[in-house]
């Protein structure tokens, strides 16, 4: 084989790697809610104790995220993927056999540093090395972990066993994912500062001119990238946590009517995601993120200017798709946006940025929707799409000034 055909290879073998990252990443993050009404009675804990159990791992996701930038100047991506797959395989046995609420609260911490970290690391990598195409697909692959790991839990309650089955069957899958991981990391690139002068040595990157001026568009460009993943749970996580109560209390629909929607949302999202792969390598990432921006408003003017349930449904499905490609795509813009010598730095900020609009915005929208009525949803989600379109066109215009286009 000649090196060029040993290097595709390489990627090749890589991207399944990543591919079953994101996988593991999305396995654990939406059982709880799953697990949480039978771990609740065993451990005779209040209800809300879960949404404290949420919070903290959101809290310690920001701090792992933030931290990644200084991590990847000593490891690479495919050893803090690996770290964290064992990091939280190990969170998932101590929560199937914690004797206590406090015990399992302990674990969350292993959980939260451990998701943070490997978001940050996989996206950084994936910005780097891999098109928009692939970075739509890995986190389609998210999706896919994320609709699998209540599945198990469904499986194991079908079955009659224990919530705490389902944590240790999760367990056993990180435990497999990591030991995976491991015998990989031969495969990992380890010089950053050389990928990144081939890069800009092969045209996928070209500095600009004027260094002090590009200095300064490149702060803004990466600036603005990162207000938009702090309004984007805004019109994702809004919808996925609040749409239920809305049909229901707002449309009058019935609670299984409502969960099914919501799960028709969470599809929608998730196919979203691999179908605009297959065409993100013949568009530019402005244009895809545009696209998807009309196709979420088109989702939200119809909430805004229809009571009817079949209508909330269809908005729902636009919604979903039209937010699919957003997450991925500005992420595989940040290098253009904040310069590839910022690359892992940046990242690590959006990550944290995004993870601390999830855990504020929606909580915010409930204290608005207790004080005031839950119709407050419809001028919610309008605002913060209007902040993702004002955010994304700041970052495009100053990303399209930093740079000149690839030949």
């Amino acid at each position: 084989m000649t090196n060029s055909q040993m290097e595709a290879a390489l990627r090749k073998r890589l991207l399944i790697i990543l591919y079953f990252g994101f996988v593991s990443l999305g396995l654990p993050d939406t059982v709880l809610g799953v697990a949480w009404p039978k771990m609740r009675l065993t451990f005779e804990a209040p209800l809300e104790m879960a949404g404290l159990l949420i919070s903290l791992t959101t809290i310690l996701s920001v701090f792992s995220s933030l931290s990644t930038g200084w991590l990847m100047k000593r490891w690479n991506a495919g050893k803090i993927l690996t770290i964290c797959a064992f990091t939280t395989a190990l969170a998932m046995l101590g929560y199937g056999l914690a004797p206590s609420a406090a015990v399992v609260a302990g674990f969350t911490i292993l959980f939260g540093l451990g998701q943070g970290a490997v978001d940050t690391a996989v996206n950084s990598f994936m910005s780097r090395h891999y098109s928009s195409r692939q970075m739509n697909w890995i986190h389609g692959c998210w999706g896919v972990g994320a609709t699998g790991g209540p599945l198990v839990f469904t499986a194991v309650f079908a079955l009659g066993l224990s919530w705490r089955a389902g944590y240790l069957t999760i367990f056993v899958i990180q435990m497999a994912l990591g030991l995976f991981f491991l015998t990989t990391l031969k495969l990992w690139p380890n010089d950053r500062e050389a990928d990144a002068a081939k890069d800009i040595r092969n045209g996928q990157v070209k500095p600009a001119s004027n260094k002090a001026s590009a200095g300064k568009k490149s702060w803004l460009g990466a600036a603005s990238g990162v207000a938009f993943y702090v309004f984007y749970p805004g019109v994702e996580v809004v919808t996925g946590l609040w749409g239920a109560s809305y049909l229901v209390e707002v449309l009058n629909c019935e609670a299984s009517t409502a969960g099914a929607a919501v799960a028709m949302y969470w599809a929608s999202l998730t196919a979203g995601r691999f179908l605009v792969g297959f065409v993100a390598d013949k568009f530019e990432n402005a244009a895809i993120m545009r696209g998807g921006l009309a196709v979420a408003s088109i989702g939200i003017a119809i909430i805004f200017f229809t009571a009817s349930p079949a209508f909330f449904f269809a908005a729902l499905a636009f919604i979903g798709l039209g937010l699919s490609p957003l997450y991925p795509t500005m992420m595989h813009e940040t290098p253009q946006r904040a310069g590839a010598e910022r690359l892992e730095l940046v990242t690590g900020f959006q990550v944290g940025a995004a993870l601390a609009g999830t855990a504020v915005v929606p909580a915010l929208t409930g204290f608005l929707a207790r004080h005031l009525s839950l119709e407050v949803l419809p001028w919610v989600l309008m605002v913060f799409a209007a902040m993702l379109i004002l955010t994304h066109e700041v970052s495009a215009r100053a990303s399209r000034q930093r740079m000149t286009k690839p030949r």
